[in-house]
């Protein structure tokens, strides 16, 4: 399963920094970064969160949350419409060769 889906589940995550990971997985707050095929770092970081429940519990709290406020759909919804009315009304946007002019319409979210 990936970080998302852990993460979601209220689970910690022990992972590598590659991809996109970095900007979801706070090291020390959702889980742990291990470096990829470091098996020594993975079982130090598998003993730890056995032997500390409470901090278990904390992460696997902590990437819920995370993941229920940063990446529900309400909020990345929310973010990309903002996103395109701001696109959309800045007409000092050029139009694209070959496109179809965009001025004077509003994003479906904006009605």
């Amino acid at each position: 399963a990936g970080a998302f889906s852990l993460m979601a589940s209220g689970l910690a995550v022990i992972t590598t920094r590659t991809g996109a990971i970095p900007d979801v997985v706070a090291d020390g707050v959702h889980g742990f970064f291990v470096p990829s095929r470091d098996s020594d770092a993975i079982y130090r970081a598998v003993v730890a969160l056995s032997a500390d429940r409470e901090l278990l519990a904390r992460m696997g709290a902590a990437c819920r949350t995370r993941i229920a406020t940063a990446y529900c759909v309400e909020r990345l919804a929310n973010e990309l419409c903002r996103l395109y009315s701001e696109m959309t009304a800045a007409k000092a946007i050029k139009e694209l060769p070959g496109s179809a002019p965009v001025s004077g319409r509003r994003p479906p979210c904006a009605e």
